[in-house]
């Protein structure tokens, strides 16, 4: 019988920094080591619980060719994460990594968007956690072939890098801005309606939302699966009602 997964996630953890100007080195990839001591772990075991999960970005965590500019620090993020990984371990604690893969990029990151205007996607804006009034972000889009091949790519190198990792838990939808249609196309109001914001990006405008969402999913999943059997993938089917009615079959 398959042990049913019992996540836990401390009150006293942090997401990391939405800002301009983020400070990855904040993020909780890194962080989250110092939280989650024996004695905490310990006691997470001790309630029943067989996981904990942490909040990541994968273009912190790894380093790939195909965008150099980013994952400056992976190594760092790959080491704190290895040792929660280890420590989690003897607790009988797996670790899951939230994600929500490509997150979108400030405008402001001009040394990226400079050197790669041909992957520029959809343009939002968000709540910063420096005070801003808003943040503008930009999708990596996934309708290019650039982006597609780093999606799988660096989640291989992922699941290289983090053998132990319990898995990760896929975000598709809403939330934070990811690909070009995370906020766009058909979407719900704040009281259930549904609604059509225009999608400016002029690739993913002419495709179906959940299409875009499935490919994502699949990218990652033949990533990870390049170098693993072991490391779950699991997509939460978190606001997949924005694009297709409930059960979201044409997703699931």
């Amino acid at each position: 019988m398959v042990e049913s997964i019992r996540i836990w996630r401390s009150p006293y953890t942090s997401f990391g920094e939405n800002s301009q100007t983020p400070n990855d080195l904040l993020d909780e990839t890194v962080t989250a080591d110092e939280v989650y001591t024996d004695q905490v772990l310990a006691k997470i075991a001790k309630s029943g619980f067989n996981g904990i999960w942490v909040h990541g970005l994968l273009h912190h965590i790894v380093s790939e060719s195909i965008f150099p500019e980013l994952g400056t620090n992976a190594a760092t993020h790959q080491e704190k994460l290895n040792k929660l990984i280890e420590r989690a371990g003897k607790h009988n604690i797996k670790v899951y990594i939230y994600m929500q893969p490509p997150r979108a990029l400030p405008i402001s990151n001009t040394t990226f968007w400079e050197k790669h205007p041909d992957v520029a996607g959809q343009i939002e804006k968000i709540e910063g956690d420096d005070n801003s009034e808003s943040l503008q972000v930009r999708s990596m889009c996934t309708s290019t072939a650039k982006v597609q091949n780093y999606l799988k790519n660096a989640t291989g190198k992922l699941g290289e890098a983090l053998p132990l990792l319990g898995g990760i838990i896929l975000i598709t939808a809403s939330e934070y801005p990811a690909h070009c249609v995370s906020r766009r196309g058909r979407v719900l109001g704040a009281l259930g309606e549904i609604e059509n914001l225009a999608v400016d990006c002029p690739r993913c405008a002419k495709r179906n939302s959940e299409d875009i969402v499935v490919e994502v999913i699949k990218l990652v999943h033949d990533g990870i699966r390049s170098v693993s059997d072991s490391i779950e993938i699991i997509a939460w089917n978190w606001s997949w009602s924005f694009y297709v009615d409930a059960p979201c079959e044409e997703i699931g």
